[in-house]
């Protein structure tokens, strides 16, 4: 696996054709690269799965991402964030940026168990 590529969420950092706006520094793929869960670039087994109809998600969408997050915890993964796409290129999803005003930006929820809060703190 090659190794993991500092990105930016600054005005010359990452966005759809350049993961470094500022170095024209572009994507292998349209619209981001990605490991899937075998560790296969570009693959297409992927972390999780969620079907969606004909519907607006405004009551939130939850993915179970628990075997990456696991990973990224114990070093055998390195954390370059999570690419959320429509499978086969079928339809379009629309997700909002945490920069968004509608009150549905994006969260991360982690719940741990079994373990004392302490033992994860930053």
């Amino acid at each position: 696996m090659a190794a993991p590529r500092a990105l930016s969420d600054g005005p010359k950092g990452v966005t759809c054709a350049n993961y470094s706006l500022a170095g024209r520094l572009g994507w292998q793929q349209k619209l981001g690269d990605w490991v899937d869960q075998e560790g296969v670039m570009h693959g297409p087994a992927p972390v999780a799965t969620a079907r969606l109809g004909n519907t607006a998600l405004s009551a939130g969408l939850q993915l179970d991402i628990t075997s990456l997050a696991r990973d990224w915890l114990n070093g055998s993964r390195p954390n370059t964030g999570v690419l959320l796409r429509s499978r086969g290129g079928q339809g379009i999803v629309r997700f909002d940026s945490r920069e968004t005003d509608t009150g549905t930006a994006p969260v991360l929820e982690l719940e741990w168990r079994g373990r004392p809060a302490t033992q994860h703190a930053p």
